[in-house]
């Protein structure tokens, strides 16, 4: 998701938005840098589902540059991760701290 192509550098804030649904209800979806290497998000959020109704997500981190990067890893890439399916919609990364992402019905 991210890349240097979009002008982020290392201090910058980004805001993360989107809503959520989990196929088991109180099922957990972790948010996080994936592989930590080069530059990411700085931090991690986990978020409780719901199996009934859409919930709506947003926070806001700080890119940091987690170190060397190894051949053939992705870098800049934010994971969401849950072991059973889950859905997403209206997904939007923006800079800097204000959420303008209106989530839909």
């Amino acid at each position: 998701i991210l890349t240097s192509n979009i002008g982020l550098k290392v201090g910058d804030i980004v805001t993360l938005s989107f809503a959520y649904k989990t196929t088991i209800d109180n099922d957990a979806i972790s948010v996080y840098a994936y592989q930590a290497r080069g530059l990411s998000i700085d931090s991690f959020a986990v978020l409780t589902g719901s199996n009934s109704v859409y919930k709506f997500y947003t926070g806001n981190f700080t890119i940091r540059d987690w170190g060397l990067n190894n051949l053939g890893e992705t870098l800049g890439s934010i994971a969401l991760y849950n072991k059973n399916p889950f859905y997403l919609k209206d997904v939007k990364l923006e800079i800097g701290t204000v959420c303008t992402n209106v989530p839909m019905q």
